[in-house]
């Protein structure tokens, strides 16, 4: 699929110049891409895994547990700065004028909900609003929600996100395993990748890394 990068008006605000946390999740995320040997080939399906992140996210504001708030916002930033990397997105630019939109929106939640709607607008290929820079933008601007969102809520992002980070880089599973779960998953579109240490086992289409059983949760710092 060949993304155009044409300029075009975007639907967001403009960048400034205020920093929004001290890492770059990009960078990240695109080891991790590496390692497992997530595509490079953008897919309609990143919409589909960015609405699943946003709905849990959602559900996790509908309970008092600041953890699962913190992991919602952790995997809504992972999965979209995953989106990133494919699409050639090299950072995140930060955007002091949508905290004050923000400041102004009768509920958080109602946000949320239009960006999950968005999601299928700006990251579907064939949808009419598509382009590189209203996706780009969308991505941009979806992060910048999160980062608001964990600053209200007084969750500290930059060692939580490692901590996710690390966690993920570790999704590596024994062979025997490996091979045993895909045979069960047979016409689900599973791929195995064979790694230095182990195997990865990444879904067809939208790069989804499956976690092995039992595998760990991150430790997060509330």
């Amino acid at each position: 699929m060949n993304v155009t990068t044409e300029e075009t008006v975007s639907p967001f605000a403009p960048p400034s110049a205020t920093p929004a946390v001290s890492i770059n999740p990009i960078d990240l995320v695109a080891q991790f891409h590496t390692k497992f040997r997530v595509p490079k080939k953008f897919s309609d399906l990143r919409a589909k895994l960015i609405a699943e992140e946003l709905t849990e996210l959602n559900h996790a504001l509908n309970g008092d547990d600041r953890r699962e708030i913190l992991d919602g916002i952790l995997d809504v930033i992972y999965v979209t700065a995953g989106t990133c990397v494919v699409l050639g997105v090299p950072k995140f630019e930060p955007q002091a004028a949508y905290d004050e939109v923000l400041k102004q929106l009768p509920t958080i939640k109602g946000e949320l909900s239009v960006l999950r709607a968005q999601a299928s607008i700006y990251l579907t290929t064939n949808a009419q609003q598509f382009s590189y820079t209203a996706a780009k933008d969308y991505l941009n601007n979806l992060y910048q929600f999160c980062v608001f969102l964990a600053r209200e809520l007084g969750l500290e992002i930059d060692d939580n996100f490692l901590a996710v980070h690390n966690n993920n880089m570790a999704k590596v599973w024994p062979l025997l395993d490996a091979n045993k779960f895909v045979d069960s998953k047979a016409d689900d579109g599973y791929t195995l990748e064979e790694l230095p240490n182990g195997m990865a086992i990444v879904r067809d289409g939208g790069g989804k890394v499956v976690k092995p059983r039992n595998h760990p949760k991150p430790e997060l710092s509330v």
